[in-house]
């Protein structure tokens, strides 16, 4: 792969980044039962009541931490809600 080849597949991946939020990585040798498990917990952690996710508040420098709807409302200038 080329210079120009591999700025062209990073800019694809940011791109949607931007616009889903994500990109899917595949062939990448990490067991499913690990993935699996990572997903559990992160669920695990998303359920959190909000009162607890608060104390874990966004932190750009570190680009961790907990965002409310309030917050995410005023980074994206939407108010979007995802259900199930």
């Amino acid at each position: 792969m080329n210079d120009f080849h591999l700025v062209l597949s990073v800019a694809c991946r940011w791109l949607r980044v931007q616009d889903t939020g994500f990109f899917l990585v595949s062939d990448h040798g990490i067991e499913e039962d690990l993935v699996d498990e990572a997903f559990q917990k992160a669920k695990t952690a998303l359920d959190l009541p909000d009162k607890v996710k608060k104390k874990y508040p966004f932190s750009l420098d570190r680009y961790v931490g907990w965002r409310g709807l309030d917050e995410l409302q005023s980074v994206t200038g939407e108010l979007s809600v995802i259900s199930d």
